[in-house]
């Protein structure tokens, strides 16, 4: 705590300052200190700029860049410096693919809870859903991690690292076990080993579906991925592949 001692004549009522000396206001202080150009409001309470959110506005507000809509339905968010919560409504008419979680809220480091691979789509009331497509509302199961990429130039890694990049990708992803090569593209013409694949349909141990609006393909292997087709993948792998599996967007292709 910083003080300032001044002394007054009791008689004459008269402070003994220096000449032109008034006493100080008192400002608050932050520590860490606050970064980014944000200012200190209150006592360890930065007020951050525009373009950066957290205790310290350390991390970059597009960290919590606003998930793509989903087919037929509608995303609702609010962002402060602590992050941002989005709920997720189907439009009048549609129903959803699976039960929608009440919020989806991001912290300041970029992770989403619950993930952003459980944002459902959005299909015709009178549409039956096969159960068996439904996945668990929940996260992956322990020994598993998966990496994101969405809103065309934001990714998140398998460690959880959030980067910006926007290149200049062509819609197509290549998915390459071994020698063996998967192209995928938004038309839903897919190869396997250049052999046109319909979609759905299985080949070796790979299964290839649709799923509302992305394409999926899975392996007992131990690999998950579903794409958009246009800005969104999301990249689940087991421990199994545990150092064994590269992703590259910069060339849209994913090795395992």
């Amino acid at each position: 705590m910083t003080t300032d001692k001044r002394e007054c004549d009791q008689m004459f009522g008269d402070w003994f300052d220096p000449p032109g000396m008034d006493i100080p206001d008192c400002q608050p202080s932050c520590s860490p200190a606050c970064q980014n150009g944000g200012s200190c409001l209150l006592p360890n309470t930065c007020g951050c700029s525009n373009g950066f959110m957290g205790a310290q506005c350390q991390y970059p507000a597009n960290n919590c860049a606003s998930p793509p809509t989903p087919q037929n339905a509608q995303v609702t968010c609010q962002q402060d410096t602590s992050g941002a919560r989005c709920t997720v409504a189907c439009n009048q008419g549609y129903k959803p693919l699976w039960a929608i979680a009440p919020s989806f809220t991001c912290s300041p480091d970029g992770t989403w809870s619950p993930d952003l691979a459980e944002i459902p789509g959005c299909v015709d009331e009178s549409t039956p859903i096969n159960e068996t497509h439904i996945p668990s509302p929940t996260h992956p199961h322990t020994g598993s991690a998966r990496c994101v990429a969405w809103g065309q130039d934001h990714y998140r890694t398998f460690d959880n690292k959030i980067y910006h990049y926007k290149g200049a990708c062509k819609r197509e992803l290549d998915i390459y076990m071994g020698n063996d090569r998967i192209s995928l593209k938004p038309a839903l013409s897919s190869t396997y080993n250049g052999a046109v694949v319909p979609v759905p349909s299985s080949k070796g141990v790979v299964i290839f579906e649709k799923i509302s609006s992305y394409i999926v393909v899975r392996s007992s292997i131990g690999f998950q991925i579903r794409w958009d087709t246009y800005e969104m993948v999301f990249v689940t792998v087991t421990d199994v592949l545990l150092g064994k599996t590269k992703v590259k967007r910069t060339r849209n292709f994913i090795s395992m």
